[in-house]
Formats: C-alpha cells, sequence, structure tokens
C-alpha cells in the first residue's frame, strides 16, 4: 500500500513539475475527455451492415403497401431510380391485391449490390372479398444503386415484347 502512494506522490510530482500546479486539472480534464471520446467511438458502426440496410429498406417498402401508400413505394421501385417508368404508369400497374401485412423475415446476400428478401405476406382479393385473407411467402429482389437499396421486379413478358 505504501509503494502505491509513493509512486502516486511521485507520479503527481512529475505532473506538477511538467505542468505546473495550475495545469494539472486542465491535463486530469483533457484525459477525462480523451477517454469520453475513445469510449463513444467504441460504438460507432464504421463498417455498416449491408443486410440491416436492405432489410430496413424492405420494411419501409412493404410497410407502405400495406398502406396502400403508392408514392413512397414507387421511390423504393429500381424503374423510379432508372426512370424508366413514371409514377402514374407505376400506380395504373398495380394489381387489385389489398395487402393485409407484410413481415420481412429474412435477407441473402447474394452479393454486395443484390439480395434477396424473404417476405411473408396476407392479402386479399377483392374479388373474393376482403374477409378472407390468403397468405403466402414471397422472394423479393433488391438491387443497390448509387449507394441505396431499391426493390428490383423482373420484366413481364409483355413488357419485353414491346422493348
Amino acid at each position: 500500500m505504501k509503494e502505491i502512494y509513493q509512486r502516486d506522490l511521485l507520479g503527481s510530482y512529475l505532473i506538477n513539475a511538467v505542468l505546473g500546479s495550475s495545469c494539472r486539472y486542465c491535463f486530469a480534464g483533457l484525459c477525462l475527455l480523451v477517454v469520453a471520446l475513445l469510449s463513444s467511438c467504441a460504438g460507432l458502426n464504421l463498417h455498416p451492415d449491408p443486410q440491416s440496410d436492405v432489410r430496413k429498406a424492405a420494411e419501409n417498402y412493404w410497410s407502405a403497401r400495406v398502406a396502400g401508400d403508392w408514392v413512397t413505394c414507387y421511390k423504393y421501385e429500381e424503374v423510379s431510380k432508372l426512370q424508366e417508368e413514371s409514377l402514374s404508369q407505376y400506380v395504373h400497374r398495380q394489381g387489385s391485391l389489398i395487402y393485409k401485412s407484410a413481415l420481412v423475415t429474412g435477407v441473402e446476400m447474394k452479393d454486395p449490390d443484390h439480395a434477396l428478401v424473404h417476405v411473408s405476406l396476407e392479402y386479399c382479393l377483392p374479388a373474393f372479398g376482403t374477409s378472407h385473407a390468403f397468405k403466402t411467402d414471397v422472394k423479393d429482389t433488391w438491387v443497390k444503386i448509387d449507394g441505396k437499396w431499391y426493390h428490383h421486379v423482373e420484366k413481364r413478358l409483355m413488357d419485353k415484347m414491346k422493348s
């Protein structure tokens, strides 16, 4: 115990000798600041998880589909980014399904810019009434363009014949 006390006194003596007695509080404050900065940097995510980015985009997209918010859905569509289809064309192309719920259940990264998102859907067909819901699981393809994830839909046969 006596050795520790002597070592602390020697350390304080050296700090006082080098910095002067009035600066030792500044030095202690600086040390605390450095420790605080280092501990806060430990929580930073310098390498974001691409799966979480895709999952977040897919969750936002499917929440918008369930809400019937086609404008928001369109913003997540690859056709909007590539300007292959206008918003009115996109809305007109949407079918008559009424989505009751959507839950993103998983993400498979195919490569850094392509992912398959697993989604559990509950939907209704207006022809059968809205009281009878169907359930299915789908795999959505997502692509990364300019650092942002977009929902990719394969071209339909009619669209392929036009081009």
